[in-house]
């Protein structure tokens, strides 16, 4: 990389972070008690930007810049006089700065203002379309590095890693001469190997560990920009809804992160449109006029929990079955409302009858839940009617090793992640019950349903050993309830580096990606809960048919 690249390498990192400070500054200016500080800290953002701008010959951005900077101005005078149409117009400018500086400012500036200013709320998970003109810069801008902006620290520690990696490498190295030589004896030498391998597997992990943490990147501006969609819904509804959000320091891995902005603004856009009541209705309910919609994020382990919830009239679960009934859905698996609820995820629920006719939670939910199976993850709702609705996304906090089972199914192996797992048992096979024609097994002392893997998922016919002495299961959680699977039997506990299934392999709902162990086989990386709820279900509809 030439000395230009690497500065405007550098350029293009230090303004992006200064966008994005000033629109995390446009979120809180209205609602702050003193609006000077945060409309100085705008202005200086915007100012740096023109003169960086300036120094590369980005005349267009520079130009841009030095307009919003005049306009800025004017409230400097009495900040007073900022609304929240404002703000959006400021920060329509803003975008358009950064589409110029992004696309290293070759993009003329008339297309792209009309462009910018035609995005809305209703369109923001769509690409932006440029006129076709524009063509060889959107090719220049896409291909652009991805950048981050890294602690030396982490950096620092990576490095210390690698190094001890190389002297434990120069330590086997040593120990192999020896062998050779005949300076030492083969048992003294396997023993010596067992300590390096050790030291060598400890520090790859702390290395993996170190390396990941140069990915991970805080929800902070994901939630900016769910944070922008509904300011922008209040200037252009009769509604009125505020937005609260917690744990936005949360960490993430960047490919998580950048797969979850689409699910998550489909359902931000679904509690504002059709969870959230108007004002007439929330007054006749006896609630605030004020909706409310709340993001939240956490961790807990290796896993992170986003909930997305609204204090608005909730999911009707009856509606809900009867319009899927009348889309000629298949709805003969709904036993109670919570799996009358689960039909919005359904491919075809969502059209336009629907989303009127119900509490309108069918706008894309399938896409929804298909983007998070596709992470490795899941997404659960809880509703009470009048009250609202909880959105619950679980997923891995990071896409590098797992913690897994080997398990054995019929002579192939497969991996269930540890994340999935409550428990792992080998019963006796007097220990399974039967009742209608399914098998279940006892857990804290709770009769739970058992889906035996060996004749669901396993091209090989399964032997069964219905006289044999012991079967092994695994218990795991579905949606707050334990259920149980039964396999051939267990192999080990591991850690894999799990990757997305080719594209040229089937398609099957059930696997989350696939691995490559240590002998270098193929392994398929199994959901749980997805086999029991679509083979379960198929089962279901078979019976009853």
């Amino acid at each position: 990389m030439s000395e230009t690249d690497e500065l405007m390498s550098e350029f293009l990192a230090e303004a992006n972070e200064i966008l994005e400070k000033v629109e995390k500054s446009l979120d809180e200016v209205l609602s702050a008690e003193d609006r000077k500080p945060e409309l100085d800290s705008i202005c200086r953002g915007i100012h740096t930007i023109k003169g960086a701008s300036s120094m590369f010959d980005f005349s267009n951005t520079a130009g841009l810049a030095h307009e919003l900077e005049n306009k800025l101005n004017d409230y400097k005078i009495d900040p007073g006089l900022l609304d929240e149409s404002i703000i959006n117009d400021i920060r329509n400018e803003v975008s358009k700065i950064s589409t110029l500086i992004n696309a290293q400012d070759k993009i003329h500036v008339e297309p792209v203002v009309q462009d910018v200013v035609e995005i809305k709320s209703s369109t923001l998970i769509a690409p932006v379309s440029v006129p076709a003109q524009a063509a060889a810069a959107n090719t220049s801008a896409s291909n652009l590095d991805e950048f981050a902006r890294i602690p030396v620290a982490r950096i620092d520690e990576t490095l210390r890693g690698v190094a001890e990696i190389f002297l434990i490498r120069n330590q086997m190295v040593y120990l192999i001469e020896q062998l050779r030589a005949k300076q030492i004896e083969q048992k003294d030498f396997l023993q010596a190997i067992d300590l390096i391998d050790s030291s060598m597997r400890r520090e790859i992990s702390e290395l993996e560990r170190s390396a990941m943490s140069m990915r991970m990147m805080t929800v902070k501006n994901l939630f900016s920009k769910m944070s922008r969609i509904i300011s922008a819904y209040n200037v252009d509804s009769s509604k009125e809804i505020q937005f609260v959000t917690s744990g936005d320091d949360t960490e993430l891995d960047k490919k998580v992160l950048d797969a979850l902005g689409e699910p998550l603004v489909h359902l931000i856009r679904n509690a504002m449109d059709h969870g959230v009541e108007s004002k007439r209705d929330r007054q006749l309910a006896r609630k605030p006029e004020k909706g409310t919609i709340r993001l939240s994020a956490r961790t807990s382990g290796n896993e992170a929990i986003i909930e997305i919830t609204d204090d608005g009239k909730g999911i009707d679960a009856q509606k809900v079955l009867e319009s899927a009934k009348k889309k000629g859905l298949d709805t003969t698996h709904v036993t109670d409302d919570k799996s009358a609820i689960d039909l919005i995820f359904l491919p075809g629920f969502s059209t336009a009858e629907v989303v009127s006719d119900i509490s309108g939670r069918g706008v894309g939910m399938d896409a929804v839940k298909t983007s998070v199976l596709k992470l490795g993850g899941q997404i659960q709702i809880q509703t009470k009617l009048g009250v609202g609705s909880t959105f619950t996304i679980r997923l891995p906090v990071s896409m590098s090793l797992v913690p897994i089972v080997l398990v054995n199914i019929n002579g192939y192996q497969y991996a269930v992640p540890n994340q999935e797992i409550l428990e792992t048992k080998t019963l006796r096979f007097d220990d399974l019950k039967s009742n209608m024609g399914k098998k279940y097994v006892e857990y804290r002392k709770v009769y739970i349903e058992c889906l035996d893997l060996r004749t669901k998922i396993s091209t090989k016919s399964a032997k069964h050993e219905e006289s044999a002495k012991d079967c092994s299961v695994i218990i795991f959680d579905l949606k707050g309830s334990a259920r149980a699977a039964r396999i051939s039997s267990f192999e080990k506990t591991t850690e894999v580096v799990v990757k997305p299934a080719p594209h040229i392999w089937p398609t099957l709902p059930w696997v989350t990606g696939v691995s490559v162990l240590a002998t270098g086989e193929t392994i398929f990386v199994l959901s749980l809960k997805t086999i029991f709820e679509s083979l379960n279900s198929d089962e279901e509809n078979k019976n009853v048919g």
